[in-house]
């Protein structure tokens, strides 16, 4: 079942939002939509949403998610510091797939970090 996480400020303005929905294939969520307002960035908040999307996957019973991101996105490297594992095609190409294998990682004291971003595997 999708869902959706919103994040707004203190006079209730968004700020940023999650969109979350079961995945067919060997990752079982999918991250589909992430969105956080540029002048929130460096805050946090990222993480914090990232972790609490995590949460609300595995309460339904989910333990891992894909993200598909555009390659000229410039938030690429925040999901290389959140430990998303960066996944190629067939050719060794990276698209901007990213998995979390193991979601309960998002959510603990485990922080990913920089040196847990260079894992690749293939799809």
């Amino acid at each position: 079942r999708d869902f959706v996480l919103v994040l707004q400020n203190r006079n209730g303005h968004l700020i940023g939002f999650t969109w979350g929905k079961p995945h067919e294939g060997e990752l079982a969520g999918e991250l589909s939509k992430i969105y956080l307002r540029c002048e929130y960035h460096g805050l946090g908040l990222g993480r914090r949403m990232i972790a609490e999307t995590a949460r609300r996957f595995l309460d339904r019973g989910i333990d891992s998610f894909i993200l598909f991101a555009e390659l000229t996105n410039p938030t690429l490297g925040f999901y290389d510091h959140m430990g998303g594992e960066r996944l190629v095609d067939d050719r060794g190409q990276f698209n901007g797939a990213y998995a979390w294998r193991d979601l309960r990682k998002l959510i603990g004291d485990e922080a990913p970090t920089a040196a847990a971003s260079a894992r690749t595997r293939a799809l």
